[in-house]
């Protein structure tokens, strides 16, 4: 006697097919149904809400084209549904309003297009697919490319950051800084001041939006190490990186209306170490695509009163968008400042390290929340 084999069609299955509609299935006569789906095949529906009426998602056996009119995806041969969520991890949350759209419209579109079911899960930084293998490829593509465009528009993260660390020139900005308040200007309060602890050289921004993004550039810095040090030597041989924090200026041109006020930089016998190790670091960064690189030249600089750190008067900082904390920034009129401390001299300091810093994060000490780091010497 002879045994069926396993993989041929029951008999009692003959001229049936299973529909899948939700969590509910249906045995129907395979001859009701539209051409093309033969018997034995598992077909899944969903329900259309734009054109109030079911569709076909996908068949067991159907592989993925595009139809020319609508440009939906639709399926021939050959290619299974996969049944457990494919997972896209570490999409930070900066990308889901872009992702999911206005009242959810650009994830609908993808689940449409694509033929697939997604699933956000926010708090994990995860993106769930499911559907056939190259419709959920194809939803993973749209979700990147809309990624690499909100890059375009997203304001950076992290900084290449030199800390100074000098004891010496923590408490010469504190005194200047307590000169200033006593001065009472105009839209000059304490937020705007720049705490000591975080006082550093800022080399470059850098727009590392996950945790895979912070994990490579940390990696980058520390694999460059050696060749830093190698710059470092070849420049000064074993002496330290020292610099002076020298007299006060602006950015900009307007003493009335400024936003930034900052202590100069000066290398003695003007060898410019800081200013080559700054082009390599940008350099590497920029290679690797976790930096933007300014047109214009790298003016090193100690930043000591900033506006854009201004707070509601109650400790908080507006949590604005970039653009809107631009258009709400307060200047203030540092004639005065400029007039009575142009001249003054904060110190002389060792630069020590190389720190990946994060924006706006501090540790328990003040300074700025380290990602990774090198020593110089």
């Amino acid at each position: 006697m002879s045994i069926p084999s396993t993989s041929s069609t029951p008999r009692c299955m003959k001229g049936i097919s299973i529909i899948h509609v939700g969590k509910r299935n249906f045995r129907v006569p395979t001859a009701s149904l539209p051409e093309g789906l033969s018997s034995g095949q598992d077909i899944y529906v969903r329900h259309d809400k734009e054109n109030k009426k079911p569709v076909i998602i996908n068949t067991k056996t159907e592989n993925e084209k595009k139809d020319n009119k609508t440009g939906r995806a639709i399926k021939t041969e050959n290619e299974g549904f996969i049944n457990d969520y494919i997972t896209i991890d570490q999409i930070p949350s900066a990308f889901y309003g872009l992702i999911i759209g206005k009242q959810g419209a650009t994830i609908k579109r993808i689940k449409y297009e694509t033929n697939t079911y997604i699933n956000i899960i926010s708090d994990k930084e995860l993106v769930n697919i499911r559907g056939y293998e190259r419709c959920v490829n194809n939803a993973k593509q749209m979700i990147y490319d809309i990624m690499e465009y909100k890059k375009l528009f997203l304001p950076p993260t992290h900084f290449i950051s030199l800390p100074i660390n000098d004891p010496t020139i923590r408490r010469n900005v504190d005194n200047f800084q307590s000169e200033v308040l006593q001065l009472k200007l105009a839209n000059i309060d304490e937020s705007i001041l720049i705490k000591p602890p975080s006082l550093h050289l800022t080399i470059g921004m850098l727009n590392l939006y996950s945790k895979e993004d912070i994990r490579g550039a940390v990696s980058l810095l520390k694999r460059k190490s050696q060749e830093i040090h190698h710059l470092i030597h070849n420049l000064i041989g074993t002496r330290a990186i020292v610099s002076d924090l020298t007299g006060i200026e602006i950015m900009g041109d307007d003493k009335e209306k400024t936003h930034v006020l900052y202590s100069k930089i000066e290398e003695p016998e003007g060898r410019n170490i800081l200013e080559k190790l700054g082009e390599f670091l940008t350099d590497i960064f920029e290679k690797a695509r976790y930096l933007k690189k300014d047109d214009r030249p790298l003016k090193l600089h100690a930043t000591l009163i900033k506006t854009r750190h201004r707070d509601d008067g109650n400790g908080v900082v507006p949590n604005h968008d970039n653009r809107q904390r631009e258009l709400n920034r307060i200047p203030f009129n540092a004639t005065t400042i400029l007039d009575k401390f142009s001249n003054t001299v904060f110190g002389t300091c060792i630069i020590g390290s190389i720190h990946i810093s994060k924006i706006g994060e501090y540790d328990e000490m003040g300074r700025y929340r380290s990602e990774g780091s090198i020593r110089l010497h």
